[in-house]
C-alpha cells in the first residue's frame, strides 16, 4: 500500500490526494513534507518499529516491521490475551498481515489433543478411558475451551522466542509440564536455556484438569 508523508504524519493514498487537492492554489510542492504531502511511497511509507495507520482515516498502511516492531506487536497481543486491552479488530488485522498466528493454531490443537489423550473420563473405578477414545475438542464446554485457548495464546506469545518453530511439540509439552506429568519441556528434547525457560513459564500457569460433567460435556 502506498502512503504520503505530510507534517510528520503518514496518510493513505486517498487521504494524501485529498490534502493535495485542499492545498491546490495555496501551496506548492517544494519537496518539503512539512508544507506539502510527499510521496506516495510504497510499503506504507517503509519499515517501522510499529504498524502504521493513516493519520486521517486510520486505515492500516501495511508497512513492514523491524524486529523491534514484531516484538512490539507480540507484546500487545500478549497484553490483549491477558487483560483484554486494545482494539481487538485492529490487533486481529495486524496478526493476520504479519503472520503472527503462524504456529498458534498448531500449538493450540496440540495442547487440546494432549489434554484429551492424557486425561481419563473416570467412567469406572480404574479411572475409565482416556478422553480421546470417545471424545474430541467439540465435546469441550465453550467456556472451558475459551480458557484453554486463552492460556495457550498467553503462553505462545510470551515464550515465542524459545518455542521457535516446534509448535506442535510445544503445545503438547505445555499441557504435560503445567500438570506435572512425567514428560515435558524438561525431559531432554528441548535445548537449554529454552527448556528451563519454558518449564518455568509452564509452572506459573499451575495445574488444570479435565472432567466429565453430568451433561456429557468436558470441563476444566
Amino acid at each position: 500500500m502506498e502512503a504520503y508523508i505530510y507534517c510528520a504524519a503518514l496518510y493513505c493514498e486517498d487521504c494524501g490526494d485529498s490534502i493535495k487537492s485542499d492545498l491546490m492554489g495555496s501551496a506548492l510542492d517544494d519537496g518539503d513534507s512539512g508544507s506539502y504531502p510527499q510521496g506516495p511511497y510504497s510499503d506504507g511509507g517503509g519499515e517501522s518499529d510499529c504498524p502504521d495507520h493513516c493519520d486521517s482515516c486510520r486505515l492500516f498502511l501495511e508497512n513492514p516491521l523491524t524486529s523491534y516492531g514484531y516484538d512490539y506487536v507480540r507484546e500487545l497481543l500478549l497484553d490483549h490475551a491477558e487483560t483484554g486491552r486494545g482494539a481487538a479488530d485492529v490487533l486481529a488485522e495486524w496478526r493476520v498481515f504479519y503472520d503472527m498466528d503462524d504456529g498458534l493454531d498448531e500449538f493450540v490443537d496440540s495442547y487440546i489433543e494432549c489434554a484429551l489423550w492424557s486425561s481419563n473420563d473416570e467412567s469406572d473405578e480404574s479411572g475409565g478411558e482416556p478422553f480421546d477414545e470417545n471424545y474430541s475438542a467439540a465435546d469441550i464446554d465453550d467456556v472451558s475451551l475459551e480458557s484453554m485457548c486463552r492460556d495457550c495464546t498467553r503462553f505462545f506469545y510470551a515464550n515465542f522466542s524459545d518455542i521457535e518453530s516446534d509448535f506442535k511439540q510445544a503445545g503438547h509439552d505445555f499441557w504435560l509440564t503445567r500438570n506435572g506429568h512425567g514428560a515435558g519441556f524438561w525431559d531432554g528434547d528441548w535445548k537449554e536455556p529454552a527448556a528451563t525457560h519454558l518449564t518455568d513459564a509452564s509452572e506459573v500457569f499451575g495445574e488444570c484438569n479435565l472432567y466429565l460433567g453430568d451433561d456429557g460435556r468436558i470441563y476444566i
